[in-house]
Formats: structure tokens, sequence, C-alpha cells
């Protein structure tokens, strides 16, 4: 990632289920899950974490997105892949719904068969 890429704002989607603000938030993945600290440097092993976007106000949660760090880039970069899959969550499986609603199966109550 360039740093001119970095600066650049990106506009989180409100929750698609009560439309509440988004929250982003990067964790350690293992013992102790805490919010994790951007460093310049995690030594030579680096750092697992977890980053995902949440609602403020139901608690609703994007996918995690998962890496090791090793810098204030990479730390960066599992940030901004935690808010492109909160922002792209109702694109990844258009092809599904589709297909289901051809067959009638996103009816409810469903026609008895």
């Amino acid at each position: 990632m360039n740093a001119e890429r970095e600066n650049q704002p990106v506009v989180l989607c409100p929750c698609p289920f009560c439309g509440g603000p988004p929250v982003t938030i990067i964790t350690n993945a293992f013992y102790p899950r805490q919010p994790a600290e951007k460093l310049a440097d995690y030594g030579d092993d680096g750092l697992d974490v977890e980053s995902y976007v949440y609602c403020h106000e139901c608690g609703a949660r994007g996918q995690k997105a998962e890496d090791r760090i090793y810098d204030a880039e990479h730390y960066a970069e599992v940030i901004a892949e935690g808010v492109a899959l909160w922002n792209t969550r109702n694109e990844r499986h258009g092809d599904l719904y589709a297909s289901s609603a051809a067959a009638g199966r996103n009816l409810f109550p469903r026609a008895d068969e």
C-alpha cells in the first residue's frame, strides 16, 4: 500500500440491519484478545491480528480480515481489508441470492411443495 492510497478516505457503509454507524477495530488474534496498538515495528515474529467493522448500535459484525503484521504499513492494510469486507458484504453473495430468488426460496412463508 502506498502512502497516497492510505491517506484517501473511504466511506463506511451503514449497518445493513439497523442503519447504525460503523466502527473499525483491530485486535490481537490470540490471547490476550485486546485492541492491537499501531507500532512502527512488531519484530521478526510479527503480530497475528484480526480486523473487522462492527455496528456501534446493534453490534452486527462484518467478516474478519486476518493477517500477521510486521510494521505500521501492514497494520493499515489489515484495517483496510476489514473495511473492504464490510463495504462489499452485500455484493459478495449476490449471485447466491439471485439463484435462490429464481427458485422461490427467498419467500416467507414458502409455498408448500
